[in-house]
């Protein structure tokens, strides 16, 4: 999943499953970045809740439906 935005090299970005409040995939860009990709999501149409965390605390950036594929 690539997402779009203002990513800094000291956040991590968090996806949750909605449904079960797990986490699915997190990573930390190696720089400040206006794109991130993550990998390791399983394909198919899943409610996801996507934030990003810092030394400040965590902040939601999105939720919805996404497919992966």
């Amino acid at each position: 999943m690539t997402l779009k935005g203002q990513f800094y090299a000291d956040e991590s970005i968090l996806i949750y499953d909605f449904a079960t409040n797990s986490i699915v995939a997190q990573g930390t860009p190696a720089t400040d970045r206006t794109s991130f990709t993550l990998t390791g999501l399983p394909s198919g149409q899943r409610d996801y809740l996507i934030k990003a965390s810092c030394a400040n605390g965590q902040e939601t950036i999105d939720e919805g439906v996404f497919t992966v594929s």
